[in-house]
């Protein structure tokens, strides 16, 4: 316990100061300091200033002058910043009750507190320019007044006061964690001074404050709301920080949603970009911890709320914000797409007062099991896309690189594109190509199925191995037949398979539509190269799907078959006898 620096007499254990007590450099530690009468004051007039810590100052002073430089606890003229007076480490100021306004004022409050008692809230505590008032309680005063920015406004309580604060004429404010109690008039009090067009920014704020309950004197008075997000970008199957993921900030704040920043992951999993999101502008390309997100702003053109105590009517907006994320590697996590809302209550992770990050929130990435080729640039360098795995990794790469694109999945070796067209074209001068809702992609022989509710268009001679499941048909049969069939057509009916007439299609697969064509019997016409051949029955399934199945040459298939082959020997031997019937009547013309 000690004072050095000024002078204050010892009362049986309490240091009194009776009269003015000026120091550029003054400590008070441990100790209970009275301010006794009109004369008594404590004032900094330098660096470092007077510093109070672990104690407590009790002002029982009536100084009859509310002016900067006379006000009992003073850091001099309110503009100046080269003097400090401070009050930190569990200190507390302690006023006693006032009859009439009486000034203060302080140059930082840290874990302290400024008690007025009595509650007749006539003390008006002002703070200098690039003051620090963090983990700060104030109650019982009228209010604080707040003169130039603080460097550090963080974790404080207004209780009990007639206003939360007010920004007088000042440009810019900003708060984060602010809390109020027991408020008779205003949370927040911005006024007419420059002109009115004074900003004040809250974030992160104590579910306490009410952005209802503003006083805005002046129409260009502006409130801002918002919530800081802290996240480490991790892989969930090795625990490691993720680089290279794309985050991108949009909202709707004053316009359409547009795009705010970009980001990208560096190798501890955190951000970095050009946009400074707490002051809504770009700088250079640098670590970005924590986004701040604006959620709500005030209105002056609105009616919704009457400034109490008087000043502008005013409206509550809302922001519509969207956060999506992007990894190659990576599936994309839901609810974080182009056009999920990403709204928030409460801040994800942790800042300190100074508005550097606390404590990361883990946002966790699923590695993407469908990924096959994990270099990017290799994939970017494909010169054919000739199966499903590089067809998946190419549309993943395409929709981790550019905004607004689809994406595909793949279960085993089945593409399922939503409602893409395909287009795969054996010549195609690209090998993957996207247009509005298609991609075009070169494979001369595309293995692997795909399955979508657009349309599959194969061009220049390009075949698929698998099967085809698009608008022309939700279902589709592949068939393997017995060696030697070279020849395979579908058709509707045992006629027409007899005949070769009216054929659905050709090949081992066959599409179609289960609405229509489900549960009724198709025919499978075999033709070797010998040219006999067979016909098969098969039930097509009720269900849509992809199915396959083996046609089997029985003894009923190859009778079939044998009828039709004798049927069409029979045939061609009367279409011969004929024509020598013929023959032979001409010849047998007289001359």
């Amino acid at each position: 316990m000690s004072i050095t620096g000024i002078t204050a007499t010892d009362d049986n254990g309490v240091k009194r100061i009776t009269n003015a007590q000026l120091s550029a450099n003054a400590t008070i530690d441990g100790e209970t300091v009275i301010l006794d009468g009109p004369s008594s004051q404590l004032k900094a007039t330098g660096l470092p200033g007077i510093t109070i810590k672990n104690s407590q100052i009790k002002i029982d002073a009536d100084t009859p002058n509310n002016a900067d430089d006379a006000s009992c606890f003073t850091y001099g003229a309110r503009q100046n910043d080269n003097s400090r007076l401070r009050v930190i480490d569990n200190s507390t100021v302690l006023i006693a009750p006032l009859s009439i306004r009486k000034n203060m004022h302080i140059s930082e409050v840290s874990n302290s507190s400024v008690i007025e008692s009595g509650g007749t809230k006539n003390m008006f505590c002002y703070s200098q320019r690039n003051c620090i008032i963090q983990n700060a309680v104030f109650r019982g005063i009228n209010v604080w007044e707040i003169f130039g920015a603080p460097s550090i406004a963080a974790g404080i309580t207004i209780d009990g006061a007639n206003f939360g604060y007010l920004n007088w004429e000042t440009p810019r404010l900003d708060f984060l964690g602010f809390a109020v109690k027991n408020i008779q008039t205003a949370h927040a009090w911005v006024g007419s001074g420059n002109g009115g067009n004074n900003h004040v920014w809250h974030w992160n704020n104590d579910p306490s404050f009410d952005n209802t309950k503003l006083r805005l004197q002046a129409q260009n008075n502006r409130y801002y709301e918002g919530i800081s997000i802290a996240y480490q970008f991790m892989d969930r199957d090795s625990g490691n920080p993720v680089e290279n993921v794309t985050v991108i900030y949009r909202d709707n704040f004053q316009s359409n949603t547009s795009v705010r920043g970009r980001y990208k992951t560096d190798n501890q999993g955190k951000l970095t970009g050009t946009f400074d999101s707490k002051n809504r502008s770009n700088g250079s390309n640098e670590s970005r911890p924590a986004l701040f997100m604006l959620d709500k702003f005030s209105d002056t053109n609105g009616n919704d709320h009457q400034s109490p105590g008087g000043g502008s009517s005013y409206s509550i907006r809302d922001v519509e914000n969207k956060l999506e994320v992007r990894s190659y590697l990576h599936e994309a996590p839901a609810g974080f797409g182009e056009t999920d809302v990403f709204n928030l209550s409460s801040p994800i992770g942790a800042l300190n007062p100074d508005y550097s990050v606390a404590q990361f929130s883990r946002f966790v990435m699923v590695p993407d099991a469908m990924i096959t080729e994990s270099d990017q640039a290799a994939v970017a360098a494909y010169t054919t896309i000739e199966n499903s795995a590089k067809f998946y990794d190419r549309v993943k790469k395409n929709w981790a690189d550019n905004d607004s694109q689809p994406t595909v999945a793949k279960q085993d070796s089945t593409i399922d594109a939503g409602s893409l067209n395909i287009v795969i074209n054996a010549t195609a001068s690209n090998a993957f190509a996207i247009s509005g809702n298609t991609i075009t992609i070169k494979a001369s022989i595309f293995t692997g199925s795909i399955k979508t509710t657009g349309t599959v268009t194969l061009q220049n001679g390009a075949t698929v191995s698998g099967t085809i499941q698009d608008s022309n048909g939700d279902s589709s049969i592949s068939v393997t037949v017995p060696a030697g069939f070279d020849t395979i057509s579908v058709h509707a009916t045992q006629a027409d398979a007899d005949n070769g007439t009216n054929t659905l299609a050709s090949g081992l697969s066959f599409r179609y539509q289960s609405s229509s064509r489900g549960d009724t019997d198709i025919w499978y016409r075999l033709i070797k190269n010998d040219g006999s051949e067979i016909v098969s029955k098969y039930r097509l399934p009720s269900g849509a799907g992809i199915y396959t199945t083996n046609l089997v040459v029985t003894a009923e298939n190859a009778a079939l078959g044998q009828i039709v082959n004798d049927m069409a020997q029979l045939k061609a031997d009367l279409a011969v006898a004929k024509l020598q019937s013929t023959i032979a009547a001409t010849n047998t013309q007289p001359v």
